[in-house]
């Protein structure tokens, strides 16, 4: 007589097998692991907002971009479940947006400021322009914090920001079938709809892909990961896994989108700098780098488009 497995989901990537163990969490409520989701990243927000507001440290921008970029992402997919109030989910991801919008432009100046650094080191004899074009820089960088600081003294986004856990609780749905929604009845889903999201871009990545194209994969497959964030445990190896290979591939696409901003933007301030000799080397070597990261692409696709990663993502799913 046939009887029922009691084994567990495993992957295997790289020869390496992985137990997958969800269960616990497919079986919690919705809006448990959504309002700790929530009221988690509004709080690491709030954290930095009296440091960003004093001064402009590089890594405080940084976490703060992340922690609102992962806010943004997972209040979309949480926004289509019925637990939550789509309306006030909304609300929420577009009071966040300027917010989201000037992080961005501060954390992307920080990250061409630091190219210029080692650029700089590697010229034989610096000009006597490199400290205009390093101005121009820092004077972008400094319009774009005080953006961001008045985006952070509003009176809605300190609302937001002074009791995340109410916040995350006020979006939540009354219905009683929405109280019923566990993770698992959800999950699957979400992610596997967001997977399917980044394999709509094989026929672009088999070709020469555009880097907006690239750009908007990179984006994708930050959904993705941040999928599988909300509804993963920490220690699940199989998570840990698939996140990894979603890292690898956001680094490197990261990089090639801020070797596009660095090109754009010397780009256009060769009108306002003719003749700067440091600024079209550094121009040049951004371009070169920029060909390159997209060339070198096609072997970190395949970790994510692989029958491997799919066999990976399938375990997860059905393990919850």
């Amino acid at each position: 007589m046939a009887t029922l497995s009691t084994k567990r989901p495993v992957s295997a990537r790289g020869g390496v097998a992985h137990v997958c163990d969800g269960t616990a969490l497919g079986r919690k409520r919705l809006r448990q692991v959504g309002v700790d989701a929530f009221s988690s990243q509004l709080k690491h927000i709030r954290d930095n907002v009296a440091i960003v507001s004093e001064q402009s440290g590089v890594e405080d921008i940084h976490q703060m971009r992340v922690a609102t970029r992962r806010l943004r992402t997972m209040a979309h997919l949480l926004q289509q479940t019925p637990t939550f109030k789509a309306k006030r989910v909304a609300r929420l991801r577009e009071r966040l947006q300027p917010l989201a919008q000037y992080l961005g432009v501060v954390r992307d100046l920080d990250i061409l400021l630091e190219s210029l650094n080692a650029y700089e080191r590697s010229v034989v004899e610096p000009t006597q322009t490199s400290s205009a074009l390093r101005d121009e820089l820092l004077w972008r960088r400094e319009k774009a914090l005080h953006h961001l600081r008045r985006a952070l003294s509003q009176p809605a986004t300190q609302r937001l920001l002074h009791r995340p856990k109410r916040t995350a609780k006020r979006m939540l749905s009354r219905s009683r079938s929405a109280r019923r929604v566990l993770v698992r009845h959800v999950a699957g889903d979400a992610l596997w709809r967001r997977y399917e999201a980044v394999l709509s871009f094989e026929e672009v990545v088999d070709g020469f892909a555009a880097t907006e194209q690239l750009h908007a994969l990179r984006i994708t497959c930050k959904q993705l990961r941040y999928a599988l964030e909300l509804f993963s445990e920490e220690d699940d190896p199989c998570a840990k896994s698939l996140i990894e290979t979603l890292k690898a591939v956001q680094g490197h696409l990261g990089e090639l989108q801020d070797s596009v901003f660095a090109v754009t933007l010397l780009t256009h301030l060769r009108h306002d700098y003719p003749r700067n000799h440091l600024l079209e080397g550094f121009r040049a070597d951004q371009e070169t780098r920029r060909n390159a990261l997209r060339q070198d692409f096609m072997p970190l696709w395949e970790t994510i488009s692989g029958s491997k990663y799919r066999q990976e993502l399938a375990g997860l799913i059905a393990a919850l």
